[in-house]
């Protein structure tokens, strides 16, 4: 995953991620890997590739990543291009392809980043096959509204709950499938104990003075206390990874992520 603007990028850097955010992403990959299989694949807004080699494409399978940012592309080409993986730079509402290209089509994490969400659907809907499925996933609003600990994110243009999401890809897609991301038991040891440190921070007055602490020094912080909160918990933060979550078409409105599986036949 990758947006920018003219100033700014939000990007999921695997070395760099906390493993439950990392395992969050990952696990959203290994979720569509039975839908793509074989098939010729897009993943519109791919950021540094990671997603890439958590799919299973199988021998008649091919894969091709897109996104608007050089340097994710670039760092893409670097460490995961394969031959049948390939990255290129492009506008997910303007895709490069002709229509009908591809046999699957995933986009996570991108809706909420665009101001041009139709051009950008209809963009999805037209290089995506009849035969095929478009797995888009975007942060359930609700989710994030009832964490007081979660901040503003700045390069969200828009965040959506269950039924505006599924308005609004229904707009394009005659076939919906909404599906819910959920944290199991693990993953929610370490949410909590982030959650936990999040009120504290709140409940002192620190939140506000953190942009005068060092990025780094933030992270190894943030990290050493929610690490030994999980622990105490049963827990090591390190240790969590993509089936610590649970994807399920029940319980979607108390989804943290929502993904819809949508056809156009």
């Amino acid at each position: 995953m990758s947006r920018e603007s003219s100033t700014s990028v939000e990007r999921i850097e695997p070395a760099q991620t906390p493993p439950l955010e990392l395992a969050l992403h990952v696990s959203r990959y290994r979720f569509a890997s039975r839908l793509v299989e074989g098939k010729i694949v897009l993943d519109a807004g791919c950021g540094v590739g990671y997603g890439s080699r958590e799919l299973r494409l199988g021998p008649a399978g091919s894969y091709v990543g897109v996104d608007r940012s050089p340097e994710a592309i670039r760092a893409a080409q670097r460490e995961y291009a394969a031959p049948d993986r390939f990255f290129l730079r492009g506008d997910v509402t303007a895709l490069p392809f002709a229509d009908g290209h591809f046999e699957a089509v995933l986009s996570f994490e991108v809706i909420e980043h665009l101001r041009e969400v139709h051009r950008y659907l209809a963009e999805l809907r037209r290089v995506l096959r009849s035969t095929g499925a478009c797995v888009i996933s975007t942060p359930n609003r609700r989710w994030l509204s009832a964490d007081i600990t979660a901040p503003d994110n700045p390069y969200h243009v828009r965040e959506y709950d269950v039924g505006e999401f599924r308005e609004l890809v229904g707009a394009h897609f005659p076939e919906v499938q909404l599906v819910g991301q959920h944290e199991g038991a693990r993953a929610g040891v370490v949410r909590r104990a982030e959650r936990s440190y999040g009120l504290f921070l709140e409940r002192m007055g620190l939140r506000r003075l953190r942009h005068l602490v060092p990025i780094g020094l933030r992270a190894w912080i943030h990290s050493l206390v929610v690490d030994l909160m999980s622990r105490s918990g049963g827990v090591r933060p390190v240790t969590i990874e993509s089936r610590d979550f649970d994807f399920t078409t029940d319980r979607v409105e108390d989804a943290r992520i929502l993904l819809a599986i949508c056809r156009a036949p």
